[in-house]
């Protein structure tokens, strides 16, 4: 059997020649990998060729060499595991699914690992919401402070009802400044309006007065006296005048006689 079998697995049947000499098939067995088991565990009685079956009858022909049958059947199951081994396309499938049973094991503990870290943390989230439920104060400073805020929530509404009032009486006081203002528009429309047009017509008036009459007012003069002169440009006779206020149509007929004398 070690003279058939190529080098490169000569190592690998060295634990099923050790089961071969201990004559017990459950040995060899168990030393087959996992995917292969249940298959040379139900492998059938009679032999696939000519060969083995002849090695197998020569081995239970010949009580001297074998002993008894657990040496034959081990002797079958190891001539099966040969055969197996030597086929290079169960080899890759046997690696094929060692690799994928130890990815199968790698992304099991990835996703255990995260599924501790997801229930790690949503017991965080839990004990962070249940300290924050948990009142902090005694109950008597919990209501004290539930009155304070109630308080203070009034003093808030007296506030904004207050300076709604307070809001309302500057708009009254708004309107009236406004109205005394329209006041005030109306009078400076009025003085501009004598500005442009009474007052020339009164200057033109005066200047009339002053070539009709002659008459130059001292406006420098005491307030209980009337002063000034009658002056006749053309004449040069300058004829000064001062008296007390008095009745005004005295007053206008001695003016009037100063002008005509």
């Amino acid at each position: 059997m070690e003279s058939s079998t190529p080098r490169t697995t000569r190592a690998r049947f060295e634990p099923f020649v050790a089961a071969y000499n201990n004559s017990t098939p459950e040995a060899v067995l168990a030393l087959a990998p996992t995917p292969l088991r249940p298959r040379l565990a139900n492998r059938p009685e009679s032999a696939d060729d000519g060969s083995t079956h002849d090695s197998r009858s020569a081995m239970k022909g010949d009580s001297r060499l074998v002993g008894d049958t657990d040496q034959v059947e081990t002797l079958d199951l190891l001539q099966d595991l040969t055969a197996v081994f030597r086929s290079e396309e169960d080899i890759q499938s046997i690696e094929a699914l060692a690799v994928l049973e130890q990815r199968i094991g790698e992304t099991a503990l990835e996703r255990q690992q995260q599924a501790k870290e997801s229930l790690m943390q949503l017991a965080r989230h839990v004990e962070a919401a249940r300290q924050r439920a948990l009142s902090p104060e005694p109950e008597h400073m919990h209501q004290q402070r539930i009155e304070e805020r109630e308080v203070t929530k009034r003093q808030i509404i007296e506030r904004m009802l207050s300076d709604e009032e307070r809001s309302r009486a500057l708009q009254a006081n708004l309107r009236e400044l406004e109205a005394e203002s329209t006041e005030v528009q109306q009078a400076l429309d009025r003085y501009r309006q004598r500005v442009q047009t009474d007052i020339p017509s009164l200057k033109h008036a005066l200047s009339l007065y002053v070539t009709i009459s002659c008459i130059r007012w001292n406006y420098r003069c005491e307030q209980t006296q009337v002063e000034g002169y009658v002056a006749r440009d053309c004449e040069n006779d300058v004829r000064p005048f001062r008296f007390r206020h008095g009745d005004p149509v005295d007053a206008a007929d001695r003016l009037w006689a100063l002008i005509e004398s």
